[in-house]
């Protein structure tokens, strides 16, 4: 197994030698064979292949699906967020902008500075407005969450990248034809629309699994 830590540490890649797909087929066979038939088997052991080489996406980073890149660690027995709850991690992966472009010094400076105010779009203002009191409730929390994030942060550009200034993040390979909808396939086929970098989507998760069922 090699493991490249990239400035962005939502986008670890993960690569795989030839034991390792056989721990990962292990695990999934273990979940999965009494239930599905091998095609489909095979097709989500590749989703996991390829997602491991991409961006975690789903309720390890509160987004409301699950992550098959965390699914597949699992089988494998690690954990590229280990020590990051999925609320601070949520926070990292704000501190790195929509598009995940930011370096790896100004995500750790937007969470030193995180201080959540109320939106400027007039009519969302207005809804939280309407429930103040609760939204002033949630900030000690919300900011504890940053604090935590931001210490979890400094400790990995210490651990993987010592003394480094402005780090551009890492750019994923984006893949396509099958291997994109290989990579917007969930485990579990909880599939949630627009949920966050990738494709989730009801007509990707047939699309895989057709055939399986008549």
């Amino acid at each position: 197994m090699n493991i490249t830590y990239t400035p962005n540490p939502l986008m670890t890649v993960v690569e795989l030698d030839d034991a390792d797909r056989i721990t990962l087929r292990r695990g999934v066979e273990s979940d999965y064979s009494d239930d599905e038939d091998n095609a489909y088997i095979t097709r989500l052991i590749d989703a996991c292949q390829v997602e491991l080489r991409n961006i975690h996406c789903g309720d390890c980073i509160c987004v409301p699906c699950s992550c098959l890149k965390c699914h597949a660690e699992e089988y494998l027995g690690i954990n590229t967020l280990a020590g990051l709850s999925k609320h601070s991690a949520a926070k990292v992966a704000s501190a790195f902008g929509n598009n995940g472009d930011r370096a790896l010094d100004q995500a750790l400076e937007s969470l030193a500075s995180y201080n959540p105010t109320l939106w400027s779009n007039e009519a969302r203002r207005q809804l939280w407005e309407s429930c103040l009191p609760r939204w002033e409730s949630c900030l000690p929390r919300w900011r504890a969450e940053a604090a935590a994030a931001h210490a979890w942060l400094l400790q990995y550009r210490n651990e993987h990248f010592p003394g480094t200034k402005n780090v551009k993040p890492f750019e994923p390979k984006q893949d396509f034809g099958d291997e994109q909808a290989a990579r917007n396939m969930e485990a579990d086929c909880t599939i949630g629309a627009g949920a966050g970098p990738g494709v989730y989507t009801r007509e990707v998760a047939e699309r895989l699994r057709k055939g399986k069922s008549k």
